[in-house]
C-alpha cells in the first residue's frame, strides 16, 4: 500500500482536504488581531477541545491570542474538572464585548440550530466543527 521506507517516488499525494481547509481558515483569519472563539451552548469536552485546538492554531500560526467564550453552563462535574485541571479559561458570553473582536469563530456548533447562541446581530466569520470548515459566514 505505501512505498517501503527510503523508497523514492515521483508521485506526491495531493494535499488532504484538512490541509486545504486549514489554509482557507488561516487566510480568513490572517490580519485579524482580536479573535473570539465561541463554543456551543452548554459546552462539552469535544467543544472545549475544538476551541482549544483553534486557539492553539491561531496562536502558533498567526501569533494572535483568541478569547474562548460560551453560553449556558458548564454543568457536568467532569466538564468543570476538565477546565480546572487543565487550567482552561473560557469566559461566559455575557462578559464579552463582541464589538472588541474582529474575527468570530464558532466551534462544534451550527448557527441557526439552537446550539450556538450569539447575541442578535452578531454573525460569525467562520463555523468549524472538529476543525472542518462548515461555512464562511463572511460572504
Amino acid at each position: 500500500m505505501f512505498p517501503a521506507e527510503g523508497t523514492v517516488t515521483d508521485l506526491l499525494p495531493a494535499a488532504p482536504a484538512s490541509a486545504r481547509t486549514l489554509r482557507l481558515l488561516l487566510d480568513l483569519a490572517r490580519g485579524k488581531k482580536h479573535p473570539l472563539i465561541h463554543l456551543q451552548h452548554n459546552p462539552d469536552p469535544d467543544a472545549i477541545a475544538s476551541a482549544l485546538a483553534m486557539q492553539h492554531l491561531l496562536r502558533r500560526l498567526l501569533h494572535v491570542e483568541a478569547v474562548l467564550a460560551y453560553t449556558g453552563l458548564v454543568g457536568r462535574a467532569e466538564n468543570r474538572a476538565l477546565l480546572r485541571w487543565l487550567k482552561i479559561q473560557i469566559v461566559p458570553s455575557y462578559k464579552i464585548d463582541y464589538a472588541e473582536h474582529d474575527f468570530i469563530v464558532v466551534v462544534d456548533t451550527h448557527p441557526g440550530t439552537g446550539t450556538c447562541r450569539l447575541p442578535p446581530g452578531i454573525v460569525p466569520n467562520v463555523g468549524v466543527t472538529r476543525l472542518t470548515l462548515v461555512r464562511n459566514f463572511s460572504t
